[in-house]
This record gives C-alpha cells, structure tokens and sequence, in this order.
C-alpha cells in the first residue's frame, strides 16, 4: 500500500534556551512530536517540530536530540551557530525535496550583553528545509525557514533585525526563482511581541506583506498567557493556502521545563499546484 500524507496536518515551533540540559530538549521534542488536535477521524497529527536557541551543541548532541526516532527525520545549523535553528518532520507526512542548507540573512554583528558572555553575536542564519508531501505529487512544495531574529533594544539591533528582514525577502526571492509555485513557511523567533500594534507592524510591513503572506497570530492571538510570558514573540508567517481559511491558525501548546518560552502549534494545508500542472501530471502517469 502507497503511503500518503493526510489531507491535514499541524506544525509546531519551540524556542528553547542554550543554558538548558540535552535531556530537556530531548523530552520536549518527543512530546511535541505527539501533538494531536481533533478527535477521532478528525484528528490531526503535527508533520514537523522546528526550534531556535538550541545553540552551543554538536553534532552529536543534535543526532542524539532529534535523530532516536526512524520515523522522523531531521536537520539543523552547523558551523559557528550549530544548533541555533533545528527542523524535524514525519516522514510518512513529508520528505525532502532538495537538500536542507543555512542562508545568512545579514553580515552585520552585536556583541551581547555581559549576561550572555558578553562577546560578539555571529550573524543571524536561517535553516531552509525543501519538503514536498509523501503520496501527493500534486500539491505545492513547502520550503520550512526557521530563524532567530535579534532583539532591537539598541538602535544597532533595531537596524540589524530590518537588515534580517531584507535578508528574508532576497531568500524569499531566490526560493521562488527556483520553484515558482514554492509555499514559505517562516517558523521563528521574531523577537517582535505580536500584541503591540507597532511590532506586529514591523512584521507585517518588512516580512508579511511585501511576501504576500500572512501572521499566523493575526485572528488567533490568545487572550490570556504566550510564548515567552504574555508576549507572542514566536509565530509562523506563511500563506493562507498554508494555514486554510478559517481562523483561528494558531493556539499555545503546554509549557515545559526546556525553555523560557511556550511552543505555539499551527493548522497546515497542502496547496495544490496549479491546474495546467496538475493536469500535466496526471497525463503522465
């Protein structure tokens, strides 16, 4: 029997922190990877995890986090911000349809605060991870972008995470270059607190709607708790092909012991192809 991913699934993110131990992060992506919503024949399962401030571990501390389960695969920055962004996915839902890579988003740098040791920040990466759904050839590719936007609490960062943002949109471009009917789906910490009008603002008119895309919070933002206290620092920018029609897109998953912020879960589609190539396809086979 043909394997196929469902008609509907979910994706999470978690921000972690990189002072929390290998065994908490473990815990938590095995937990995360459980997620259900629905009940019965309705009942949705989550097709990826992806996670940010996971950094300062190796390669074999990530292979140990997130590569114990044979049905998951998974992927995540190496170099000098190893760890920083991480993906997995269920490979009966999805698998690659290119090779995972890490895009820098900007050349400018910060040194952190003496909290944080005090030296300075390599520039931001993303992860790009190419997926295309198990069993359904004619519905759109997913290209999964997870990152850690900075924080802009001095005028140097504010400028950095603008300079991030346009790192974004180049990337954004060349993914449509190469795949025009490709669906972006950005998973991360944006460090901009949805709640407050002039930061979701931010979002919306560096990120959003120049990539005619939408905030997964817009319509869903809770009333009561976050993803880093009240905050709602972490959310997905995608289409609404991506996330359907109906709102709410995005709800809180419980909390856990591997961070300092709350893992949001979001609803998630398959678009479907454009009709001349799904017809295409169908008289080739």
């Amino acid at each position: 029997m043909t394997t196929r991913a469902p008609r509907r699934a979910l994706g999470i993110h978690s921000s972690g922190r990189f002072d929390r131990t290998d065994a908490s992060l473990a815990r938590s992506v095995r937990r995360l990877r459980k997620v259900t919503r629905g009940r019965l024949l309705a009942r949705h399962r989550v097709s990826y995890v992806t996670g940010t401030e996971a950094s300062g571990r190796g390669w074999k501390d990530m292979k140990d986090i997130l590569g114990t389960d044979q049905a998951w695969d998974y992927a995540w920055i190496k170099g000098r911000g190893a760890g920083e962004c991480w993906a997995t996915w269920r490979t009966s839902h999805l698998e690659l349809a290119g090779t995972p890579y890490t895009r820098k988003l900007t050349t400018m740098t910060w040194r952190r605060s003496a909290a944080y040791g005090g030296g300075e920040a390599p520039p931001v990466e993303a992860l790009v991870v190419p997926l295309k759904v198990v069993g359904r050839p004619n519905r759109r590719h997913l290209y999964v972008v997870v990152l850690h936007a900075p924080l802009d609490n001095t005028d140097l960062r504010a400028e950095i995470w603008r300079d991030v943002a346009r790192g974004l949109r180049v990337l954004a471009a060349d993914i449509r270059a190469s795949d025009p009917h490709a669906e972006l789906v950005f998973e991360a910490d944006w460090n901009k607190n949805h709640r407050i009008p002039s930061e979701r603002g931010a979002i919306a008119k560096y990120v959003a709607r120049p990539l005619r895309l939408v905030q997964g919070w817009d319509g869903s933002s809770p009333e009561r708790g976050g993803t880093h206290g009240r905050q709602l620092i972490d959310g997905v920018v995608t289409s609404r092909r991506v996330l359907g029609w109906s709102t709410p897109w995005c709800w809180l998953v419980a909390d856990d012991d591997s961070s300092d912020h709350r893992p949001y879960v979001h609803t998630l589609r398959w678009p479907l192809l454009p009709k001349r190539i799904r017809n295409h396809l169908t008289k080739e086979n």
